[in-house]
């Protein structure tokens, strides 16, 4: 899950810079001018997690901390009320708030909000549960914080966490199952990946759905701009997902669990989209439509706008174009 991490923090990077009109979409990434940073500039390697907060700040959660970069060079953040940050545990996540808060998802040790320089804890006696990770932060169309603790889905009331369960129509916490999907779409919709499958709370509710998604872990989710949802899965392939997946996508996919590493998959097609590159983690949809995948096969990989927009697989082939 490291190692997926750091590949995701090259793809978010490219959409941190400011957009340029007059820029082909059609380049290669490799005719762009680059400018890398190294340990001289304090950078401490093994990303985690990225945000840019409302000040300007770039934030990079690490297997050694949290890290704060001006545009020249990364420093290890102290805060200016003194509060100790952990300095050997991994930070999993990070939400730049639109208040200009920093969420930030400690391996082991909970969740901390950084404001104004003053820091938040929050910890197991605050309903945070410190298991592997805190995969995903996100924050809804209402402003509630909602946190996917690897076994289990929070939400933050404004003073403490809650665990959410069978009251809202969500599976109990599982030790043995980690996934990290979770997400908000453009309708406030919120989704979910969690034992195998993906649920779903639309804006307003208080019940949980089931999609019907068949899944090996759901790594990642983001909507493309047409408002189509899609689901990394690094088990399978990147497939489309919604409210109500056939069963013949659901078999589809359990097929493609099913088939053992290193064989090709010979299962029957079923009616979603899917992108059929192995081993895809994060997912990340640019203005024009375009599909940045990060896998462990390929590295960092775009696929064009018009090849996904015509409902048809797209195979593992040279159209996909590494990076």
């Amino acid at each position: 899950m490291k190692v997926v991490r750091t590949l995701s923090i090259c793809a978010v990077l490219l959409f941190l810079v400011a957009p340029a009109a007059a820029l082909n979409p059609e380049r290669d990434i490799h005719q762009f001018v680059h400018r890398s940073w190294g340990e001289r500039d304090g950078y401490p390697g093994q990303p985690l997690a990225i945000a840019q907060t409302t000040d300007g700040f770039l934030w990079l959660g690490t297997v050694s901390g949290l890290f704060r970069f001006d545009g020249v060079h990364f420093e290890r953040y102290v805060s200016r009320s003194g509060d100790e940050l952990p300095k050997d545990s991994p930070v999993d996540s990070l939400l730049a708030a639109p208040d200009g808060s920093l969420w930030i998802g400690y391996e082991g040790v909970g969740i901390k909000v950084l404001r104004n320089g003053n820091v938040k804890s929050f910890r197991k006696a605050d309903g945070v549960p410190l298991g592997d990770c805190i995969c995903t932060i996100v924050r809804d169309h209402d402003g509630t914080i909602w946190a996917n603790a690897g076994d289990g889905l929070i939400r933050f009331d404004g003073t403490r966490w809650e665990q959410i369960g069978h009251e809202w129509n969500f599976p109990e916490p599982k030790p043995d199952i980690t996934t990290a999907a979770l997400f908000v779409d453009s309708q406030g919709t919120i989704w979910a990946g969690f034992d195998h499958t993906v649920l779903y709370l639309k804006q307003g509710a208080k019940r949980f759905e089931p999609t019907g998604t068949v899944a090996g872990q759901a790594i990642s989710i983001a909507e493309a701009p047409d408002g189509k949802m899609w689901m990394a899965d690094p088990d399978t392939y990147v497939r489309a997902i919604s409210m109500s997946v056939s069963s013949k996508a659901s078999a589809t996919a359990q097929c493609e669990i099913d088939t053992p590493d290193g064989v090709t998959p010979k299962c029957p097609r079923g009616d979603s989209s899917e992108i059929q590159i192995a081993a895809a983690n994060r997912l990340l949809f640019d203005r024009r439509g375009n599909l940045w995948v990060t896998t462990d096969s390929y590295g960092l990989v775009r696929i064009p706008y018009l090849e996904m927009s015509n409902n048809q697989p797209v195979l593992e082939s040279s159209r996909l174009r590494k990076k």
